[in-house]
């Protein structure tokens, strides 16, 4: 059972990385964020910035996720996430 959960979180989290990797990508992207004009360095560099935090973000959601399952326990929080994802 462990793995289960283990694997899934896994790939919930690879799910977040392959996300923002394609959505660096897209041409709205760059051009909202205006990377366009920006030499290839720069843009380079404000990629990585934004997968970083996009990382560092996942990692604090899930330790805070840890620390309130732990605080209120799995059977309520099931019960809370089904009213929010029916």
């Amino acid at each position: 059972m462990a793995a289960l959960v283990i694997s899934m979180g896994v790939l919930a989290y690879g799910y977040d990385s392959a996300f923002i990797g394609t959505t660096i990508a897209t041409a709205a992207f760059k051009r909202d964020f205006g990377l366009t004009h920006m030499s290839v360095s720069e843009a380079n560099n404000v990629n990585s910035n934004l997968t970083s935090i996009c990382m560092l973000v996942s990692y604090k959601l899930c330790m805070k996720i840890g620390l309130i399952t732990f605080r209120f326990r799995r059977r309520i929080l099931r019960c809370l996430l089904r009213l929010l994802f029916p």
